[in-house]
């Protein structure tokens, strides 16, 4: 158990220290700034579940390859097919770990690139297309595993909930259904 725990502290630690890096780098925020976010992410007692438990390891490692994916595509980096491919293995593989990771990874990917277009220094109409294709590599990488996801898993794709085990959201009182819903969402 101890190395256990000690494994999900040092991914948290990792994971922490990438946060710094993804704002001072990627959003280019101030050093300080930077600092205080990755502080702020490292202290924060939402992530006291993950860190505690063998079970939150799926979380830290979505968490640190969804980072990675996001450094690695950044339009900070290198115009490169290899830096590209790199983020979106990154991104795929943070989805596999966590299936919530795939409203993160890759679609931050592709907002970060959009974003990027207006401050571009190359005006001309075939590098802003360029740049508008990157930026919609990731969605289309989504769809398809999410494409992949529904054909393995057949007409099981959907969750099935027992009134056992979700006795708000089954109840007869609409009002109540709904405020089991924005529990379980925040």
């Amino acid at each position: 158990a101890n190395r256990m725990h000690a494994v999900n502290v040092s991914l948290h630690c990792i994971n922490s220290g990438l946060v710094t890096v993804v704002y001072h780098k990627v959003l280019r925020m101030r050093d300080w700034e930077a600092f205080l976010a990755g502080l702020l992410f490292a202290c924060h007692p939402v992530h006291v579940e993950a860190v505690a438990g063998i079970v939150g390891r799926a979380e830290l490692l979505a968490g640190l390859l969804l980072l990675l994916s996001i450094l690695a595509y950044s339009p900070g980096q290198q115009r490169c097919t290899g830096w590209t491919v790199t983020g979106l293995l990154l991104g795929s593989a943070a989805l596999l770990c966590k299936e919530t990771a795939a409203v993160a990874a890759l679609p931050f990917c592709s907002a970060l690139e959009l974003l990027s277009i207006g401050t571009v220094k190359d005006r001309s109409a075939t590098s802003h297309a360029r740049m508008f294709l990157r930026s919609m590599l990731p969605i289309l990488l989504l769809a398809v595993l999410l494409a992949l996801r529904l054909a393995l898993h057949g007409s099981q794709s959907a969750p099935f909930l027992h009134s056992e085990s979700n006795s708000g959201g089954f109840s007869p009182i609409r009002l109540t259904r709904i405020l089991t819903l924005h529990y379980y969402l925040s």
